[in-house]
Order: C-alpha cells, then structure tokens, then sequence
C-alpha cells in the first residue's frame, strides 16, 4: 500500500516514492454513518470518476451521533460508552477504508471533534480524561 509523507522540501505532501500528491478533497464527514456499504461505494467510486484525491470523514461524530445509529442500525458505543465500542460500528468504517483505498482515495480520518474531549460544545458522552475509546484494542489506532 502507498502511503504519504512530507515532501522534503517540508511544504507538500507526497508518495512515499517521492511522487507529489495532490489534497483535493470533499467533506463527508458523516460517510460511515449516514450511507450503507453500497452507497459509500457509489459515492467514492464517483469521487473518483470527479477527481478527488481524498474525502475527510469523522468516526464518532457530532450532535448526538454517539448515540444514534449508522445507516445498519450500529451504535459507535455500546451502552453510550466510550470505553466500549461496538465492533459492527468500526467493521463498517473499516469496509469503506477498504473500498476507498482501491480507489486510490486517501480518507482524510477524524477520529472524533474536539467537544468529545473538551467538553465545550456538541451533546452526547464525553470521552474521558482525554481517552479515545478503542485506542489500545485497535478500534481507532
């Protein structure tokens, strides 16, 4: 698999063999939630058709999505909290990953907004004292 890097010159982004890469991306940040496997598919196969060369998207999103279901009826968390992440949730954002990275599509990946972690804006569970949920099992790192 590709991967990106720092150009040397330190200002742009490239191949790993050096080859320059070009960030032009879309906003879906809701991709692994509002769409199916199926209409994820559809929608980067025809980001790429249109160009781009990454969409940015975010795991655990905001206004309540911690506790609302993606388009399969999978919750990120299981019981709301953000020390136990529902498997079905992450196998989904894995799948599109897959899909994305065959197209030649970079997913520019949030793991979550800030007001999970700060506590300033946005509803739903924190996470806390700063601890992602699932970093040390796999879910997000």
């Amino acid at each position: 698999m590709r991967r990106l890097r720092v150009a040397e010159n330190q200002r742009t982004l490239c191949w790993d063999d050096g080859a320059p890469y070009l960030y032009l991306a879309d906003t879906a940040w809701e991709l692994f939630y509002r769409l199916t496997l199926d209409e994820a598919r559809a929608y980067l196969r025809m980001r790429a058709r249109q160009g781009f060369t990454a969409v940015q998207a975010v795991a655990l999103a905001e206004l309540d999505r911690l506790n609302g279901p993606n388009a399969h009826g999978d919750c990120p968390l299981r019981d709301g909290d953000p020390a136990r992440p529902n498997d079905p949730f992450f196998e989904h954002i894995d799948r599109v990953l897959e899909e994305a990275n065959g197209l030649g599509i970079t997913i520019g990946f949030l793991p979550t907004w800030g007001d999970k972690i700060a506590g300033q804006l946005g509803e739903g569970p924190q996470v806390p004292d700063g601890h992602i949920a699932g970093t040390d099992d796999g879910h997000l790192g």
